[in-house]
């Protein structure tokens, strides 16, 4: 049985999750210097110094290391939680060893919280806020017994814990808001405002991925084609640019209605589309595409009338890489367009002819 192949979108949530990484490793590289400049500060205390430095760094090198987890096929939502719970448990160690809640590095929890915050959301932030609340609770009654547990000193440990929670909250909020706005904006980068389809950038960035997906899993069959509206200019002088629009709108939407499940499409430039299908040779495609020779759009009581000139070319018979395949097809695109448009060509070798050609219209 196949393996699938990955999907054609951009994958929010994968983009949101790299773009914490970074910070990650900075509030790493935060906790470890915080860390080792109180030991270097307050000096060695019965011989513990040198242990609590060398366990800081095996910490900070493991953390380090986590990192290349996703390389092995580890989700990056696990390796954040990896990261917080670690926190948590290296620093109510250090904590323990360096003078407990009362201590000058208690306020470190608020790291993990805010590690949490921005990378898992508020169900896995609340329950590290509970986490941290029972290891503040340990830690108490390790250093005073169960006695402290009602006096005035729990009361403030009690406050600490209703800090992180807000701390929690408020970055979860903030985190949400950031990520919504940024969707926005990403998404209103990678389509074109007029189509709606995908511009030429995020063609790239997601059909590069499928493409390397689609030769490692067995060299499965994918084509390119390029289409290019044949009458656009003419259009444009005769009835103005918003009919031209309205040309250009019903191709692309054409486009997406045939191929859009099938692969992905979008507008590479003003006049010109480019798609690719997964799955599909040429001469696949080029059956597929026949209904998208000629598009008829409504323009008040008229109708506009574009006919498309349409290349293809496919992997393995075309070429190896993208970049040749869409050369080749639009190659082919072009040569449609000097026999007359209306056709679909593709880089046969020793065919120089039509594919299709258009049948006379009165």
């Amino acid at each position: 049985m196949r393996r699938p192949l990955p999907p054609f979108d951009l994958d929010h949530e994968t983009i949101r999750l790299k773009s914490f990484a970074k910070g990650i490793t900075e509030i790493q590289w935060l906790l470890v210097t915080l860390v080792l400049a109180y030991l270097v500060i307050a000096g060695d205390r019965g011989g513990e110094q040198l242990p609590a430095i060398a366990i800081t760094l095996l910490y900070f090198t493991a953390s380090i290391g986590a990192n290349y987890l996703p390389r092995l096929g580890m989700p990056r939502d696990w390796l954040g939680a990896i990261h917080t719970w670690a926190m948590i448990g290296f620093i109510t160690w250090l904590l323990h060893n360096t003078g407990g809640v009362a201590g000058p590095l208690a306020g470190l929890f608020l790291l993990p919280v805010i590690t949490s915050a921005l990378t898992l959301g508020k169900a896995a932030t609340l329950l590290e806020v509970g986490t941290i609340g029972a290891c503040y609770l340990l830690l108490f009654h390790l250093d005073r017994g169960v006695s402290a547990l009602l006096g005035p000193d729990f009361a403030l440990a009690a406050a600490h814990v209703v800090m992180f929670l807000m701390v929690g909250y408020v970055t979860t909020m903030l985190s949400n808001s950031v990520e919504l706005a940024n969707r926005r904006l990403q998404q209103l980068a990678s389509r074109d405002p007029l189509t709606g389809l995908y511009n030429r950038e995020t063609l790239r960035s997601v059909s590069l991925p499928f493409y390397a997906a689609a030769l490692q899993w067995g060299g499965r069959p994918v084509s390119v084609l390029v289409a290019d509206i044949d009458n656009l200019q003419a259009l444009n002088t005769d009835r103005g640019p918003e009919t031209g629009d309205l040309a250009i709108m019903a191709t692309g939407r054409k486009l997406a209605e045939t191929i859009g499940r099938k692969g992905v499409v979008a507008r590479y430039g003003d006049d010109e589309f480019v798609a690719l299908l997964p799955d599909a040779d040429a001469a696949q495609t080029e059956a597929l595409v026949e209904s998208l020779l000629e598009t008829e759009t409504a323009y008040g009581d008229a109708r506009v009338r574009t006919t498309l000139s349409i290349g293809i070319a496919g992997f393995p018979a075309h070429g190896r890489t993208v970049d040749t395949l869409l050369a080749k097809a639009d190659r082919a695109m072009r040569r449609a367009k000097r026999h007359g448009g209306r056709a679909v060509r593709t880089p046969a070798r020793g065919d120089d002819g039509i594919r299709r050609q258009s049948r006379e219209t009165s």
